[in-house]
């Protein structure tokens, strides 16, 4: 990693902001268009695990919005997928989503 980059924890400005947004949707954005991918279908209700770091991955996609996640069920009977769950990874998928684009809808689903 170069020496001079800059991470948004480390932005003091919105120009600053702007300008590691605009660097990172430049540099990653195979990366980026994956992420927004899954945070899309994050906030729209479907939850799949299938990010190639992700411990348990998962093939079928679920459906539930946030007010009706069951969390102590899992949908196939397979409690890996209520240990992927509970990890939370989706909510930083959806909070890096937010910070590119600033989508309104996805600052009310965290």
């Amino acid at each position: 990693m170069e020496q001079n980059f800059k991470g948004f924890f480390n932005c003091t400005s919105q120009e600053e902001l702007f300008e590691f947004k605009e660097e990172l949707l430049k540099n990653n954005e195979k990366e980026c268009q994956e992420l927004l991918a899954r945070s899309q279908r994050f906030v729209s209700g479907e939850y799949l695990f299938d990010n190639a770091w992700d411990m348990e991955r998962t093939h079928e996609p679920v459906f539930w919005q946030v007010a009706d996640i069951e969390w102590s069920t899992s949908p196939n009977g397979d409690l890996e997928w209520l240990y992927m769950l509970h990890r939370h990874r989706f909510l930083v998928d959806v909070g890096l989503d937010y910070l590119l684009t600033e989508k309104p809808d996805y600052q009310e689903y965290l």
